[in-house]
């Protein structure tokens, strides 16, 4: 660690920053800056993201830094002259707000030692501490062996990621990268991430028993809570009895018959959660397939849909039945969550799947495992399966513990809190993904509630505070000339 005087002077300085970090903060919070889903329509950015990186590209200019903005989406802002840089990534475009909140959601409230709105802690209140304590550093006049470099996206949440295609295409890949947009200590490893949709085309065939319709899901990244399928040529009183007889032998599940015209609609309810951790909700799609999976419905797409889903997910959230299962002593097991299928009468059907590989594993290796799987059952069946991926995939990520980044942000975290800095791994995504030397550093500590995404997000002052002293001090370890600090 380099000379403590100085950095306490450092640390001293972003403290003094408080009522600027909590001003930009607020400011910052009563933009709505929620960016359309692909493709966008004519306006793919949206007003309020281009507000909102108008604002923070100012707030950037304010201390001096020279700053590029890259088709009109991402801007990147940057102090110093040295060859190497250090870079802080951040993301101004938000998750919709949603009804409820306690305080209005663009609005930046500052109620009882808190900053209120959708982004204070997903992505604005960290940018806002960033910009403290790189005021920290310039007051102290702290000379620079690597340049700081800010990059401001608009893009993360739809997972498109069209702000940092732009930065690629413009900027040479940054030295090192802190992302603030998870948790405290660091994260430095991140299960992968891969949308996968398997789509039958529509197939007609005879048989008495059909199944009209099997639906589940809203989001692919999401377990359902709901599944449901019209069922014709098949009693619901025989239905029903089943029903009873599976969920005694399945205390979690909850099915459902209602009789109806011609048809019985079967229905199921589970828990939802995150795909990233299945095991943490209880999923209504896969109970509804292992239910319906012994009648001997008609060939159709709704049922090969639901022949796939019984026999090569079942109840497993490891994908061991696709030929995916995977562990690593860091991120544990590759995950699989079927988050949504679509078989209606009217035309093909389609399941999609969210998986999370693990170290070692690859999104073609993934990919071309669960074809092999689909074309298998396809054989046995007599049924067509198209498996593709689609252009969010992420390959996993792992940055050595022992690396110069994790042990400047290991020191600086253990100078500003006292506690250990203990490396961690996710099942989400962040984009540290998209950078070759990436870790994640904040904005949440161990025993603070991660608010993102949800009702009445908000953000402590003293977590603004802190977070600007914890990002000025991992400059110093990375980006100070301790030579000449002090």
């Amino acid at each position: 660690m380099r000379v403590s005087h100085s950095l306490d002077r450092v640390l001293a300085a972003a403290e003094a920053q408080r009522d600027r970090i909590v001003e930009m903060t607020s400011q910052l919070l009563a933009i709505e800056s929620i960016r359309p889903e692909p493709p966008g329509g004519e306006d793919p950015m949206g007003d309020g993201c281009r507000e909102c990186l108008a604002l923070a590209v100012e707030l950037c200019r304010e201390r001096g830094m020279e700053v590029r903005i890259h088709e009109g989406q991402v801007a990147v802002a940057e102090m110093g002259s040295a060859p190497e840089n250090v870079a802080l990534v951040v993301h101004m475009d938000t998750v919709p707000a949603g009804e409820g909140w306690t305080h209005p959601p663009f609005g930046g409230a500052v109620v009882d030692g808190e900053v209120w709105g959708r982004g204070a802690q997903d992505d604005k209140g960290p940018l806002a501490s960033i910009l403290g304590a790189i005021d920290a550093l310039i007051a102290e006049g702290a000379p620079l062996r690597r340049r700081i470099t800010v990059i401001i996206g608009t893009d993360e949440e739809t997972g498109a990621w069209r702000d940092l295609q732009a930065f690629h295409a413009a900027e040479p890949m940054p030295t090192m990268s802190i992302i603030t947009d998870a948790d405290f200590p660091i994260i430095n490893a991140e299960k992968g991430f891969a949308n996968i949709v398997i789509e039958t085309p529509k197939v007609e065939g005879a048989g008495e028993a059909q199944l009209l319709e099997f639906t589940a899901g809203q989001r692919i990244n999401i377990v359902p809570d709901a599944a449901r399928a019209l069922v014709a040529g098949i009693s619901a009183e025989w239905l029903e009895q089943r029903a009873r007889a599976f969920c005694l032998s399945r205390p979690e599940a909850r099915i459902t018959v209602e009789p109806m015209e011609a048809a019985a609609l079967v229905t199921a309810a589970g828990t939802p959660t995150h795909a990233s951790t299945p095991a943490n909700g209880h999923s209504a799609l896969l109970d509804l397939a292992e239910f319906l999976a012994p009648e001997p419905f008609a060939p159709s797409a709704a049922e090969r849909a639901l022949r796939f889903v019984d026999q090569l997910l079942g109840q497993d959230l490891h994908g061991e039945r696709l030929g995916v299962f995977a562990h690593d002593p860091r991120m544990g097991l590759c995950t699989c969550s079927a988050g949504k299928v679509d078989a209606t009468p009217d035309g093909a059907a389609r399941v999609w799947l969210n998986l999370r590989p693990v170290w070692g594993q690859t999104i073609d290796g993934v990919h071309r495992a669960i074809q092999a799987a689909a074309q298998a059952l396809g054989e046995r069946l007599g049924a067509e399966y198209v498996v593709t991926k689609d252009d969010t995939c992420r390959e996993p990520l792992y940055v050595s513990d022992d690396s110069e980044l994790v042990r400047g942000l290991r020191a600086a975290y253990e100078r500003v809190t006292g506690q250990p800095a203990t490396c961690e791994s996710i099942g989400g995504t962040t984009f540290a993904k998209a950078f070759d030397n990436a870790v994640v550093f904040g904005p949440c500590a161990p025993d603070e509630p991660g608010l993102a995404h949800e009702r009445d997000e908000r953000v402590s002052i003293e977590a603004l505070v802190r977070n600007a002293k914890l990002y000025a001090a991992a400059l110093w370890e990375l980006a100070v000339d301790g030579e000449g600090a002090g």
